[in-house]
C-alpha cells in the first residue's frame, strides 16, 4: 500500500454534511462528506471581502500520481477515468467538470444549457469518510475545534486528505485508489448555497424592531431563553435535556414568578448526590426530566455524596 497525507489549497465547499452521515442513494454507505470546488484558473475572490486566494487541486493530483506510480508503476491521469479503469481501478476519483452540472427546475429536473452558477468554471471533487471528520476554526490562534454543524455549503476552507493506492487480497483482487477526507479547517465565511450558512443572532436580527408599548413583561420567557451563537458549544456542554418541572409541582409548565428565597431546608440526600439547599428542583423531578446524577452535579444542582 502506498499512502500520502496532504493539506489542500483553499476551496469553496458544497454539499457539506459533516455533522451527520449522509447518503445520496440506497447503494451508498452513509458518510460524512463535502464537495470541494476548485476554479479552472486556480484562484478565486470572495466578493464581500475582496480576498483572493489560490485554489487548485494540483497537490491532490500529484499525490495520486505518486501513490499510483509507487504501487502499480504506471502514470495516473486524473481526467481520464477510462484509462484508470482499463488498468484495473474500479472507482477512480472523479475530478468532475462543473460546466456539465445544470440548474434544476421546480421538479428537480436539469434545465438544458443552463449551467449551475455554483459549479460554473470549477472542478468538483467529492470527498468523504465514514468516520468522524473533526472540524476547526482557521481564524483562531491556536486553532480551535468547532462543532461540524458550523461548517456549511458555501464556506471556504482547507481539508486534510489521505490519498492511498492498494490492491485487495483474495481470489479476485481489486485495485483501490482512494481519497479520504480526514479533517476540515473552516477559514472564511462566504455567500451560503441555498439555506445554509451563518446566521445572525436573535439580537442582531431584530435590533431595529423592538416595541415600546408592548404588554409583555420584561421577564417573559426568561426561563426558556437560550442565546444563539455562531460559536461552537463548549466541549463539555451536557446534552440538551427536557427542562424539569418546578419542585413539588410535577405538572407545572411555567416557572412561577421569582419569590423571596425561602429558609434553608434539610438537604435531600441520595446514594450518590446531595441536593443543594437552594436548588429549585427535587431529585425525582430531575431524574424524570432525563438528568443523571453527574448532570445534576455539572449544573450545580447537587454535590457528590462521598459518604453514600
Amino acid at each position: 500500500m502506498s499512502s500520502v497525507t496532504l493539506i489542500t489549497d483553499l476551496f469553496q465547499a458544497s454539499h457539506v454534511h459533516l455533522k451527520q452521515r449522509k447518503k445520496f442513494n440506497e447503494k451508498d454507505e452513509p458518510a460524512f462528506r463535502l464537495a470541494a470546488l476548485f476554479p479552472f484558473d486556480g484562484q478565486r475572490t470572495i466578493p464581500k471581502l475582496g480576498v483572493t486566494y489560490q485554489s487548485s487541486p494540483n497537490n491532490i493530483v500529484a499525490a495520486l500520481q505518486e501513490v499510483v506510480r509507487d504501487e502499480w508503476g504506471w502514470e495516473y491521469d486524473p481526467y481520464n477515468q477510462e484509462f484508470s479503469k482499463a488498468n484495473g481501478v474500479q472507482f477512480p476519483p472523479n475530478f468532475a467538470n462543473g460546466n456539465l452540472v445544470f440548474k434544476k427546475d421546480a421538479n428537480g429536473n436539469p434545465i438544458p444549457n443552463e449551467i449551475d452558477p455554483i459549479t460554473k468554471d470549477k472542478i468538483i471533487l467529492n470527498l468523504k469518510n465514514t468516520m468522524d471528520v473533526p472540524c476547526a476554526n482557521g481564524a483562531t490562534n491556536p486553532i480551535q475545534i468547532i462543532d461540524p454543524a458550523a461548517c456549511y455549503s458555501g464556506c471556504v476552507g482547507r481539508a486534510q486528505l489521505e490519498v492511498s493506492a492498494f490492491t485487495t487480497k483474495g481470489d479476485t483482487p481489486s485495485k483501490i485508489l482512494s481519497i479520504r477526507l480526514i479533517k476540515f479547517l473552516m477559514c472564511y465565511d462566504d455567500e451560503p448555497f441555498g439555506n445554509d450558512g451563518p446566521r445572525d443572532t436573535v439580537e442582531d436580527a431584530f435590533a431595529a424592531y423592538g416595541v415600546t408599548d408592548s404588554n409583555l413583561s420584561v421577564t417573559t420567557g426568561n426561563t426558556e431563553f437560550r442565546p444563539e451563537s455562531q460559536q461552537s458549544p463548549a466541549a463539555n456542554s451536557p446534552p440538551a435535556m427536557k427542562k424539569p418541572p418546578a419542585a413539588n409541582t410535577p405538572h407545572a409548565t411555567k416557572k412561577p414568578p421569582a419569590m423571596k428565597k425561602p429558609p434553608a431546608i434539610k438537604k435531600e440526600v441520595t446514594g450518590t448526590v446531595i441536593m443543594n439547599e437552594d436548588c429549585e428542583y427535587t431529585y425525582a423531578s430531575l431524574i424524570e426530566a432525563g438528568y443523571t446524577d453527574q448532570d445534576m452535579i455539572d449544573h450545580g444542582y447537587a454535590v457528590p455524596n462521598f459518604a453514600g
